[in-house]
């Protein structure tokens, strides 16, 4: 749980919510393609109940590292899906399994629901084989609000103002430093937060990443930085780095206010329709490309980039 306590707005509104029921119909679908989906709530959580949620599916080709005891599952050409890597990115820091009341299977099937969660810190950095290959990909998950600090989704000046503890911020900083160094033989880099870099939307681009982070990911050609935060779908593209934002696990909102915000031209997809019932972006790993596809709840294909390896 946070050192720091969950600063709730009166204005959530109450589960339950129909977008997350719509939304996971089609992740069994995409999540079976050969290997196991990390599922990543990059998007928001309010405890106790799932709020937002389910941002983003990145399917990789081997056994959980978690479970050495699961055998390859041949319907899935692969490990079952399901074993979650999580940063606990979303406004409070809860611990939270996203998806288990849809009938998803997130993890190891003897376990309980709360030892099938798997943080190993507030910032992690995972590694990813690809198959066929004897590359690997880089996953970095960060906690963008001990980073930048809280934000009130709902009110008015909510973005984050600063992290509550500059030490904690700095050490994480560091981290992000090294670890990112220490990933220049890795084919695809990728990094992953709650708040976003870019984003056109309603909360517009973080000023705090831009400052801290955004030089970071240029220096070191990272593939694509995944987050939440504003509710829809967008990608953008600026300085050989991919951005994906996807916060459509409850509701979506189609404003576009911080257009003017981002650099001329990065923007390539934006999806935000209130009539929709959600979506989410699927994250796909091989040799040749790190493919990202944007899905309606629907299961239709919005939008599908596919960025190249890093130039080792």
């Amino acid at each position: 749980m946070s050192p720091h306590p969950p600063r709730v707005s009166p204005h959530v509104p109450k589960p339950p919510v129909s977008h997350q029921h719509f939304l996971l119909q089609p992740v069994p679908r995409v999540g079976v393609s050969p290997g196991c989906p990390h599922v990543s709530p990059v998007s928001h959580s309010y405890f106790p109940h799932y709020y937002f949620n389910l941002c983003l599916l990145l399917t990789c080709p081997h056994a959980p590292p978690g479970c050495p005891h699961m055998s390859p599952s041949p319907l899935l050409g692969g490990y079952p899906p399901g074993y979650p890597h999580m940063s606990p990115v979303s406004h409070q820091h809860f611990l939270l399994q996203p998806v288990p009341f849809a009938g998803v299977s997130l993890g190891c099937p003897h376990m309980s629901p709360v030892s099938r969660r798997h943080f190993p810190h507030y910032y992690y950095s995972l590694r990813l084989s690809l198959p066929g290959t004897n590359a690997s990909a880089r996953l970095l998950m960060l906690d963008t609000v001990l980073l930048c600090g809280g934000s009130d989704d709902f009110g008015a000046g909510g973005a984050p103002q600063g992290p509550r503890d500059a030490a904690a911020a700095a050490a994480q900083l560091a981290w992000l430093r090294g670890r990112l160094a220490a990933a220049r033989h890795d084919r695809y880099v990728l990094v992953a937060g709650h708040y976003p870099v870019w984003s056109v939307a309603e909360h517009g681009p973080t000023t705090c990443l831009l400052r801290l982070l955004r030089p970071l990911l240029r220096h070191h050609r990272v593939t694509a930085y995944l987050c939440g935060h504003d509710h829809n779908l967008q990608f953008l593209e600026e300085g050989g780095v991919g951005y994906v934002v996807s916060g459509a696990g409850n509701f979506m909102e189609e404003s576009q206010s911080h257009g003017g915000a981002v650099p001329p031209g990065s923007l390539r997809f934006f999806f935000g329709a209130p009539t929709s019932p959600g979506g989410f972006a699927h994250l796909r790993l091989d040799a040749h490309a790190a493919t990202i596809t944007f899905l309606e709840a629907t299961g239709r294909v919005l939008y599908r980039v596919a960025l190249p390896p890093r130039d080792l």
